[in-house]
């Protein structure tokens, strides 16, 4: 599903769970689609302080937490405790390589 199409169907489900569509939110959703290192929500708010100088990482935290509450975003847990997020809902497995902390993305059944 390309990211044009999930930030419709993000718009759809906000609409019907009665959340705001905000701009900060709208732009939190979009870069979590575009990112493909499950960034934690320090990357992304040091990702999103240039287009939203404004925004804090408080509301970055909060707004991943009410996303993922509604299932609009996941979350992976790590070793390290130190929650990732990443926008791909569609059912996955996670690789995560113990020396550099990277996960990657697998689809199908494990054997």
């Amino acid at each position: 599903m390309s990211v044009k199409d999930r930030l419709r169907d993000f718009e759809e489900v906000c609409r019907k769970e009665g959340l705001k569509i905000t701009h900060q939110r709208l732009e939190i959703f979009r870069e979590l689609l575009n990112s493909h290192d499950h960034p934690t929500v320090e990357k992304l708010y040091h990702r999103l302080r240039p287009k939203l100088p404004t925004i804090s990482l408080d509301t970055v935290y909060r707004t991943l937490t009410t996303l993922e509450q509604h299932g609009l975003v996941g979350r992976v847990e790590t070793e390290e405790s130190q929650a990732r997020f990443e926008g791909e809902m569609e059912e996955h497995h996670h690789a995560i390589c113990k020396k550099c902390g990277k996960i990657t993305d697998f689809f199908g059944e494990i054997p």
